[in-house]
C-alpha cells in the first residue's frame, strides 16, 4: 500500500470517527392527535429529521404514559437530547427530568401557552409569535401607531408580556398590558380599552390566551367593535385573521422543527438557553385580511406583498 493511500484511508477512518463523535441521536417524544394537529406535528418532526446529525428516533407518547418505560427505551436506543412535543410532552418531560442522567437534554416543542411553574427546570420553545415580529409588521402597516394594548392571564403569558414589553419601548411604542384571570374580567378590560382608543394611533393585540381571548365571546364582540370604530386588531392567531382580525403570525412547521434541531444539538455543546427559559416564534409566516384593511385605510397591495396567506380566499 502507499503512503498516499494509507494516508487517505487514516483520513477517512478519523472523519468517520470525527462524524460519530459529534451526531447526536434525538429522540421526539409526540402526542396522538387528530387532525389537523397531527399534519402539525408530523411536520415538525420533518423539520427536526431534516437538520439532525443523527437518527431521529420517533415516539409516540401512549396514555398514560410510563416514565420508567420511556426512560429504559431511551437508554437502550442511545439517546443523547429529548424533544417533548405538545402538552403531553410538557408532562412527560417533567416526569423524565427525574430519572434521565443530567446528560441528556430536555427541549420542549409545540406548546403555545405555559406557566412559569411548568417551565421552571426546562427550555421550552413556544408556538406563540415573537413580539418583535408582531410590532414589526405593526409599524409597516400602521407607522402612526404609537400605543398598543393587550389583556393576557397571567398564568399563561407573564412571559410574553415580559418580552412584549421590552419590544415595545425598543420602537418608542406604548405597551399597556392588562392582566384577567377570568373572562368575567377580560370582558371588562376589553370594553375599557376600546372606548378608549384612537383609530388613528391605538392598535389592540389578541394574544394566544385561552382565558382572555375567548372565540365565542371575547373576539366576536372585539372585531365587531374594532369594525364600527375603524380599530386595528392584530393577533398571534390565523384563525383571527380569517374572521376579521387586521394580520396575525402562525407558525411554518419545518422552521419550527429546524430550530427544535438546533437548540437540542446546542444542548449538546452546553449552549442551550438556561432552564426556565421560554422562547417565542421567530421566522413566523404573516396572514392578512384586505378587506379589514381597506376598511381601516391601509394600503392593501402592500399587505398582500408581504403575505403567506390573504383572507377573504
Amino acid at each position: 500500500m502507499s503512503l498516499l493511500l494509507a494516508a487517505l484511508l487514516l483520513s477517512g477512518f478519523m472523519l468517520t470517527g470525527a462524524a460519530a463523535q459529534t451526531a447526536t441521536n434525538i429522540a421526539v417524544l409526540y402526542p396522538e392527535l387528530d387532525e389537523p394537529y397531527r399534519s402539525l406535528l408530523g411536520k415538525i418532526m420533518q423539520g427536526i429529521e431534516q437538520r439532525a446529525t443523527g437518527q431521529v428516533i420517533r415516539m409516540a407518547i401512549t396514555t398514560p404514559a410510563n416514565p420508567q418505560e420511556v426512560s429504559a427505551n431511551l437508554q437502550r436506543q442511545n439517546v443523547h437530547a429529548v424533544i417533548a412535543l405538545g402538552r403531553s410532552g410538557l408532562r412527560l418531560a417533567k416526569q423524565l427530568q427525574q430519572i434521565e442522567p443530567p446528560g441528556v437534554g430536555m427541549l420542549i416543542g409545540a406548546v403555545v401557552t405555559v406557566s412559569e411553574a411548568d417551565v421552571r427546570d426546562l427550555t421550552v420553545a413556544s408556538l406563540a409569535p415573537d413580539p418583535v415580529e408582531l410590532l414589526n409588521h405593526l409599524r409597516t402597516f400602521r407607522p402612526r401607531i404609537k400605543r398598543v394594548f393587550m389583556v393576557y392571564d397571567p398564568n399563561q403569558n407573564h412571559w410574553m408580556a415580559h418580552l412584549a414589553q421590552a419590544a415595545a419601548t425598543a420602537r418608542g411604542i406604548e405597551l399597556h398590558a392588562f392582566e384577567a384571570s377570568d373572562l368575567r374580567s377580560a370582558m371588562q378590560r376589553y370594553q375599557n380599552i376600546l372606548a378608549s382608543m384612537d383609530a388613528h394611533s391605538d392598535a389592540l393585540w389578541l394574544p394566544l390566551d385561552t382565558v382572555t381571548v375567548n372565540d365565542t365571546i371575547v373576539l366576536p364582540f372585539v372585531l365587531q367593535e374594532a369594525w364600527t370604530r375603524n380599530l386595528v386588531v392584530f393577533s398571534s392567531n390565523l384563525e383571527h385573521v380569517r374572521r376579521g382580525a387586521l394580520f396575525a403570525l402562525y407558525p411554518n412547521e419545518l422552521a419550527v422543527g429546524h430550530h427544535l434541531a438546533e437548540l437540542a444539538l446546542q444542548q449538546m455543546h452546553s449552549t442551550k438557553p438556561r432552564p426556565g427559559t421560554v422562547l417565542s416564534l421567530r421566522n413566523a409566516l404573516l396572514a392578512v385580511n384586505v378587506r379589514t384593511a381597506a376598511h381601516v385605510g391601509i394600503d392593501t397591495a402592500r399587505l398582500q406583498a408581504d403575505a403567506q396567506r390573504v383572507f377573504p380566499e
